[in-house]
């Protein structure tokens, strides 16, 4: 190993040790705990989680954690109270990102110069985007072939691939159910997906896998439920995931056998993602090739809108399932693994959500989840396609003959208005 990798690998070791003691501080435990009695929304909870990365991705030292992260969370109050605009708190973001930075260099920040805000920028860029990481989380149950193998990129290769999720998914689709388990059935997990925006990366860890969040909620049309009434997989919760899964079989109207093969399919999953354990894997933005300052931001944005425009990915270099998806295996050696503390630690559920067959197997619904499948056809499992245009047949068949129904039924005479 080369001394620059030897450098990189000890920067990348300081940095997960810092993230590592200061999510599981029991001054940040209590900050989640309190903002989410406060709002009760999972993503206000990534918005913080997302910061201490953020910001430990910049000073890799943890240099004026706390500082800032209460700072933050003052912004955050303030943007959700609606005391500051959206542009105001990227700008005031901005501002205190520089500040921290400035305190850390040693800079006098009652005299700011135009040389000492060049350093503050050139520090950023250098941390943030040169030395900077993007995220992929991931339950712990692919943990050990993970550290063993790497992130694999072909679908085919994965040893975690869940035995027939093809089946379970036909059986729902000849109801006219087209997405008992997201879109991951239907296109398979190519590619590895990895998530630029850290705010974002709380909400993917514990979704994930999200394709058995989605099976085991009761909602079967939306990934991102902000209600984590609909989502008892997040608090693996089992008694509330099964009763979720039985409402699905018996709302789809499958048979007693079809809803065996269900319940059987849903144990062995069930027992194979119950971990609480939250792994997100950091990986450099070198591998990625995405650490290129020219093409990341231009040269003559002034400190703040720099700050911002990185942060906002301004230049479009993430694509959502374009600029964000690698199609090459990473190496074990080229991640690093933090783990996000156990939600039960600061979040509840007073209840859940169930499901109703009107919602379930509205044929309007599902028929525009269907046509999306088919609008990305380049990317379908092959042996998926003809049962995706046959279902697409049946849920139009349906909606033709619900039509015919009720315009049959408006024409009928109403005996009642014969006696009037």
């Amino acid at each position: 190993m080369n001394i620059e990798k030897k450098l990189e690998k000890n920067k990348r070791r300081i940095m997960l040790e810092n993230i590592n003691k200061n999510i599981n501080s029991s001054f940040f435990i209590t900050m989640l705990r309190k903002n989410w009695n406060k709002n009760h929304n999972l993503n206000y909870l990534g918005n913080l989680i997302g910061e201490l990365y953020i910001h430990h991705i910049i000073n890799k030292d943890g240099f004026g954690f706390e500082y800032y992260i209460t700072q933050i969370e003052k912004l955050y109050a303030e943007l959700d109270d609606r005391k500051i605009s959206p542009q105001n708190f990227e700008l005031q973001k901005a501002q205190l990102i520089s500040l921290t930075i400035a305190y850390k260099l040693g800079i006098d920040t009652k005299n700011i110069t135009s040389d000492s805000m060049l350093k503050v920028k050139n520090y950023f860029l250098q941390e943030y985007v040169v030395d900077g990481y993007v995220s992929h989380s991931f339950p712990d149950a692919y943990y050990d072939t993970i550290i063993q193998n790497g992130l694999i990129s072909t679908a085919e290769l994965r040893q975690d691939k869940p035995i027939g999720i093809e089946k379970i998914q036909e059986i729902f689709m000849s109801k006219g159910v087209v997405a008992p388990m997201s879109a991951y059935p239907y296109y398979g997990g190519t590619g590895i997906y990895y998530e630029h925006d850290f705010t974002k990366m709380f909400r993917h860890a514990v979704d994930s896998p999200e394709w058995f969040k989605w099976f085991t909620s009761s909602d079967h049309t939306t990934t991102y439920h902000n209600e984590i009434e609909k989502s008892p997989y997040i608090l693996r919760n089992e008694t509330a995931c099964r009763r979720n899964i039985n409402d699905l079989c018996t709302n789809a109207g499958l048979s007693e056998e079809e809803t065996k093969k269900v319940l059987c399919f849903y144990e062995k999953q069930y027992n194979k993602f119950s971990s609480s354990k939250l792994n997100v894997a950091l990986i450099s933005k070198k591998t990625i090739g995405k650490n290129n300052v020219s093409e990341v931001v231009p040269q003559d944005l002034d400190l703040f809108s720099t700050i911002t425009y990185v942060l906002k990915d301004k230049s479009e270099q993430y694509t959502e399932h374009i600029g964000n998806v690698y199609y090459k295996t990473i190496s074990p050696t080229e991640l690093g693994i933090s783990v996000i503390p156990s939600v039960s630690t600061y979040i509840n559920a007073v209840k859940y959500h169930r499901e109703t067959k009107e919602h379930l197997v509205s044929p309007y619904t599902n028929l525009a989840i269907i046509q999306s499948v088919i609008d990305n056809k380049s990317r379908l499992v092959s042996q998926i396609i003809p049962g995706v245009e046959k279902t697409k047949e049946t849920i139009k068949k349906n909606i033709k003959e619900n039509i015919e129904i009720k315009e049959e039924g408006n024409n009928k005479i109403n005996p009642a208005s014969m006696t009037k």
